[in-house]
């Protein structure tokens, strides 16, 4: 695909979100085109995001649970039309590991939801991902020794770099609807903790 200019959005706690977006920028970057990284608190969607299928909108954030995050739902409604815009949605998730297995974390409904309001505003999906990073609720569990923290970032990364290839080359990579599908079943959990559980659990 031939892009002419390249906009990723990252929201992010503790940085895992934006290591992701920094990468995918870069594999865009790497390949002569002109792009853009920003936090959504500094956005300016109206300036920033290029109209046509020459130009590509990244959006990289963390799964808050089981479906993305309130700021980036009310980000993405505010978003101008997309204008037939190519656009990408990412979430990370807790990955961990059990021994010598790496065990992947759940995004639920955070990329086919975006994706869904996305499209109906205007732009053109060609792919969602969910890539593991390292679990950082350590209120639910032990930190992470380096050589595991170290392990999931070199496998996420190699992911992150990898789809954003496949975007390059012009091939769709879509979550799988299994995992959609996972997530409209524990929905009503996704609703109560960003009805209710956010405030308390989000301390943790």
């Amino acid at each position: 695909m031939s892009y002419r200019e390249a906009t990723f959005y990252f929201y992010t706690g503790t940085g895992n979100s934006y290591r992701v977006a920094v990468w995918m920028a870069g594999a865009v970057r790497n390949t002569g085109i002109d792009v853009t990284v920003r936090p959504i608190e500094s956005a300016r969607p109206s300036e920033e995001i290029g109209k046509g299928e020459t130009a590509l909108m990244g959006l990289v954030m963390p799964t808050h649970g089981f479906t993305a995050p309130r700021a980036i739902l009310r980000f993405v409604l505010r978003l101008p039309r997309g204008w037939k815009t190519h656009a990408v949605v990412i979430a990370t998730r807790a990955g961990s590991r059990v021994g010598s297995t790496y065990t992947p974390g759940f995004e639920g409904t955070a990329t086919l939801l975006v994706a869904l309001i996305l499209a109906l505003k205007g732009y053109r999906i060609r792919g969602t991902e969910a890539i593991d990073m390292p679990s950082n609720w350590i209120a639910l569990h032990p930190g992470l020794v380096p050589d595991t923290v170290a392990g999931i970032v070199a496998r996420a990364k190699k992911k992150a770099i990898h789809f954003m290839s496949s975007i390059l080359s012009d091939r769709r990579r879509c979550t799988s609807w299994i995992v959609f599908l996972l997530g409209l079943l524990v929905l009503p959990l996704s609703l109560a903790y960003m009805l209710i559980g956010r405030p308390f659990l989000a301390k943790l």
